[in-house]
């Protein structure tokens, strides 16, 4: 009888303990699996912080790469970059951003240190990306006897305003349009005068007040004269003289002509007017001997930029394909803004184009 009970109370005792080990184990289990969770976890937060870190300091190189060296060589083109600088020393050059603009987008990620990331780099006035080109807003583009600049004007989504003596009509744009004889268009221009940046005047035959031009010129104005009828004008600021211009090609580096290199011919239709490039001051880019086809100086506090025709070619390139006169838009990389794990490095520059000008550097990066 006491065996019996013995026997019971035991074999209750292990059906007891049974109960307590399986409810251990799964506590037990529980408990590493929950462990686990949070390490796993954990482990993935410290993996995300190291990435976003190392996105962060590299997305911060390589934006002070751009903005405070040169690159290399200094003067690098996308034949022989070896490192990517937007920088003169002074401000951001737009002939090295054409440059870059030039590049295989994949090889300009490893060459700024962006191998494993997407970028994507814009110089914005605002919220408006800015131009290239030499032209700053607002324009006014006087057309006399040709108007050899309208269509790639018309196509910029530049701020201008027509003055058009060459008789092309209205249909250029949203600016004012103003039309008439010579002498009537451009007593409306320099009525306006003091709205704009810029003014370009393209086959202009008459003579005209340069007292005017001077006090615009001091205010910072640029002055841009195309074209084989501005002699009378240009003369104001420029030793002319008409040469045949077979041989020209392109005999510096500037921030007036991009894809292109020195040496390179550039074609012209025949007799063109020149400046005569031993001008002090002046700074030839397109000569033929002693004679520049194009070129600009520096005077009183603006530029004048002298362009004898629009219409030239180069290695089989239009003037809107190697001119920086109207420019690109200073935008480049892929769309990344929709990426999720994105850094966005901003800073302030100056763009030199002639004169320089305000503008805010954004390199957005995101991890590929």
């Amino acid at each position: 009888m006491l065996t019996g009970s013995c026997s019971l109370m035991c074999k209750r005792r292990g059906q007891v303990f049974s109960g307590d080990a399986v409810l251990s184990v799964v506590v037990f289990l529980l408990a590493v699996s929950l462990v686990s969770v949070a390490w796993n976890e954990s482990n993935a937060k410290i993996g995300a912080f190291k990435q976003r870190s190392a996105l962060v300091v590299d997305a911060t190189s390589a934006a002070d790469s751009l903005i405070r060296t040169q690159g290399v060589p200094i003067d690098w083109s996308k034949n022989d970059v070896s490192g990517i600088g937007l920088s003169d020393g002074k401000s951001i050059n737009p002939a090295k951003f054409l440059e870059l603009t030039l590049l295989d987008y994949d090889s300009s990620r490893e060459l700024l240190g962006l191998g494993n990331y997407d970028y994507q780099l814009v110089f914005s006035n605002e919220s408006t990306p800015i131009r290239s080109g030499v032209l700053f807003e607002k324009i006014a583009y006087f057309a006399g006897t040709d108007s050899s600049l309208l269509t790639d004007l018309s196509d910029s989504g530049l701020d201008w305003d027509f003055y058009d003596a060459a008789g092309e009509g209205s249909s250029h744009g949203e600016g004012q349009y103003f039309s008439g004889d010579e002498s009537t268009v451009l007593s409306n221009l320099f009525s306006n005068i003091n709205s704009y940046s810029t003014i370009v005047f393209e086959d202009l035959n008459a003579s005209i007040n340069s007292s005017l031009l001077n006090v615009f010129l001091d205010n910072g104005g640029v002055i841009v004269f195309e074209g084989g009828g501005s002699e009378n004008a240009a003369s104001a600021f420029f030793a002319l003289e008409k040469i045949n211009s077979f041989n020209a090609e392109i005999s510096q580096k500037s921030f007036l002509v991009f894809n292109a290199s020195v040496g390179d011919e550039v074609s012209f239709s025949g007799e063109e007017w020149a400046v005569n490039s031993t001008q002090p001051g002046f700074v030839s880019v397109i000569s033929s001997e002693n004679h520049s086809l194009a070129g600009f100086s520096r005077v009183r506090n603006g530029f004048v930029f002298f362009l004898s025709d629009y219409s030239m070619t180069s290695q089989g390139k239009t003037s809107k394909e190697f001119f920086n006169l109207i420019g690109k838009e200073m935008s480049f990389g892929e769309d990344v803004v929709s990426e999720k794990d994105v850094f966005l490095v901003k800073r302030p520059v100056l763009i030199g184009v002639g004169k320089n000008r305000l503008a805010v550097m954004q390199l957005l990066v995101a991890v590929r």
